[in-house]
């Protein structure tokens, strides 16, 4: 099978070529300089893409096509990396730009127009080969060697060319409203409302998931030591070195990933923007004020429009800030803490408060060198990890602002409940992640690098437990649960499948009944249905506008 598919991607690479080498002819009407062209724009294309999967640990992904500015945003924290296989690749097209140069000549410019004529049809006949065979190519992951396998043009490529969002399979109207029936709204006490703020953490996570770790202290005891009065647990995201967006999305809608196509950024995706209802909507329903707190840019994943459409009544961005604590280039959590404590003070008097607030700190790179920040964790013992240690310093800076937030509002009468939980784990050294994993099966491997901590904690109501296994999808019906909140019919509808699949991820499902993860090939008849109906709701509830169910309207 294998070989197979590496012939498929030799034929339809050399047709991508002939496509664009036809175009370029077309316009120029020189062969060295359309090899030139084509040549250098598909070199260029491939070292942006391994120098983004460098900066975060994923290739670049089709999604990520519609976040130009939000790029521009991030990258100018980056450093360029330059390796010797760029400039052996870089030599290689230059001899061969070279010989073909000195081998094109001006004599043939009165075939000119023919060679034009001839290569529009080799063109035109290349596109339909690669049309009709894209398909054949494996829909790889973009955080899965995407460009190993199919290489970055034709993986792009072949990622556009599922980017539709099918109807599912037996997707019925009736059928789901049916499936509603069975569930019933729930009556809230006024005088039981505590005010709820959920913490996205940037890149917060607790790398034991992974194995033992080097170190000869915990870098983030204050977190560690919260667990023992709160609901915690490590949560399973789809996101893994970036991504935030995607966690975020299936967080406050309930929807999961691995209904949409690989490399799909939601936020972004026009045929999503139609329906928001969230968990926003469902609190603002029930009198509470909601406000969304980012201390960066607000055009960031287009979250300046997505949040209102979630509901969210106020919303907070960079120029919010005073900008006065930043740790390296990014407002520390300590000063997203102060903000947020500064605009609960002012406004929970009139309602109570929905906060979600994500934070920014520690988001990559990991390779600062500015002279107002020292690494504090040593793991030369271990290895030169660089990146890791930066990282786990700032953990140690996050751990010390959340024991600033948490004993606030322990010493507040109102009752509070906060969440937290982080969006993914670091883009650091890869090497890193194999040592401390080495013990893990390639699989074991996969379902940890998508796991992150959490906590859920009142400070009125402590409950010590631990969620042994959950998806971040369902994570907003613990959040409602603990702060007494009546789940919405579709949350009651999230609550049934919690129960047979606590963990839903793109590769596997932990099934409840054989207590182990398990791939979606291995679902029973009965087990298929459900998920059907789980992806029955989720296209109706983004994509299916003129059959949208009442729960999802806005």
């Amino acid at each position: 099978m294998q070989d197979i598919i590496n012939k498929s991607v030799y034929f339809l690479y050399i047709g991508l070529y002939a496509i664009l080498f036809s175009i370029v002819f077309l316009f120029s009407g020189r062969n060295s300089l359309s090899h030139c062209v084509v040549m250098f724009f598909l070199l260029a294309l491939s070292i942006l893409d391994y120098q983004v999967y460098l900066f975060r640990g994923s290739e670049i992904s089709i999604g990520d096509l519609n976040l130009i500015k939000t790029a521009f945003g991030i990258v100018s924290h980056y450093s360029f990396s330059f390796t010797w296989r760029m400039l052996f690749s870089f030599m290689i097209m230059l001899v061969t730009v070279i010989v073909l140069y000195k081998a094109d000549s001006r004599k043939h410019d009165s075939h000119v127009n023919l060679f034009r004529i001839w290569f529009l049809v080799i063109s035109l006949c290349a596109s339909f080969i690669v049309y009709q065979n894209i398909d054949n190519l494996p829909l790889v992951n973009f955080e899965n060697n995407g460009m190993a396998m199919n290489t970055f043009p034709l993986n792009i490529l072949r990622q556009a060319y599922g980017s539709d969002i099918h109807e599912p399979d037996g997707y019925d109207i009736e059928i789901l409203n049916q499936n509603l029936e069975k569930y019933s709204e729930g009556e809230i006490q006024e005088d039981q409302m505590p005010h709820i703020i959920v913490i996205m953490n940037e890149s917060f996570a607790d790398l034991s998931c992974l194995g033992d770790l080097p170190l000869q202290e915990d870098y983030i005891p204050y977190f560690h030591q919260l667990q023992n009065d709160s609901i915690s647990g490590f949560m399973t995201v789809p996101a893994y070195g970036a991504g935030t967006a995607n966690t975020e999305w299936e967080f406050l809608t309930g929807h999961n990933m691995h209904f949409l196509p690989d490399g799909i950024v939601p936020y972004t995706y026009s045929s999503l923007t139609d329906s928001y209802a969230s968990i926003v909507r469902q609190v603002n329903q029930y009198g509470y004020h909601s406000i969304a707190l980012h201390p960066y840019y607000d055009y960031m994943y287009t979250r300046k429009n997505v949040f209102p459409e979630m509901g969210f009544q106020e919303q907070y961005f960079i120029d919010d800030f005073p900008q006065e604590n930043i740790i390296r280039d990014y407002i520390s959590d300590q000063e997203m803490y102060e903000k947020l404590i500064d605009v609960f003070e002012s406004e929970c008097e009139d309602n109570p408060l929905f906060m979600f607030g994500i934070t920014m700190q520690n988001h990559g790179p990991y390779d600062y060198q500015g002279e107002d920040f020292t690494a504090g964790i040593d793991l030369s013992s271990f290895g030169s990890y660089p990146k890791a240690e930066q990282y786990l310093t700032l953990m140690k800076e996050s751990d010390r602002a959340l024991q600033y937030l948490i004993e606030y509002f322990s010493s507040i009468d109102e009752e509070v409940v906060i969440a937290f939980f982080g969006d993914h784990l670091p883009s650091i050294e890869q090497e890193f992640y194999k040592n401390i994993g080495s013990s893990l099966s390639e699989s074991e491997y996969q379902i940890a690098i998508h796991q992150v901590p959490f906590f859920i904690w009142s400070n009125q109501n402590n409950v010590s437990d631990t969620i042994e296994h959950i998806s971040v999808n369902y994570f907003s019906n613990a959040v409602l649960e603990s702060a007494g909140i009546p789940l919405s019919l579709y949350n009651q509808f999230l609550k049934d499948v919690y129960s047979e699949f606590p963990v839903l991820s793109r590769q596997y499902l932990y099934s409840t009944v054989r207590n182990q993860y398990i791939t979606y090939d291995e679902l029973s008849k009965e087990e298929q249905e459900l998920i059907g109906l789980y992806a029955g709701f989720v296209y109706n509830a983004i994509v299916d506008a003129r059959n949208r169910l009442d729960i999802f309207e806005k």
